[in-house]
């Protein structure tokens, strides 16, 4: 499984991360909405996407529908 992560990897999803990895995953990590993009542009593809709260998840829901890219979008955070 490829697994990008957008947002600090600070707390519960820096956690996640570790978990994914340990378990085989993949994972990449982004600090932003536009980063993220840029990456998927790029033919990075993912079969996830954790996303911190704190980010503008309707943005990146708009935009990856703009762009054509179908991955799910998992909004992580306590807040």
């Amino acid at each position: 499984m490829r697994l990008l992560i957008i947002g600090a990897l600070s707390g519960q999803i820096g956690a996640a991360s570790q978990i994914a990895v340990a378990r085989g995953a993949k994972v990449s990590h982004v600090d932003d909405i536009e980063n993220a993009l840029n990456v998927l542009r790029k033919g990075h593809g993912a079969d996830l996407i954790m996303a911190d709260t704190s980010l503008d998840i309707a943005l990146l829901i708009s935009s990856l529908s703009t762009e054509l890219i179908n991955v799910p979008v998992v909004a992580c955070g306590v807040d």
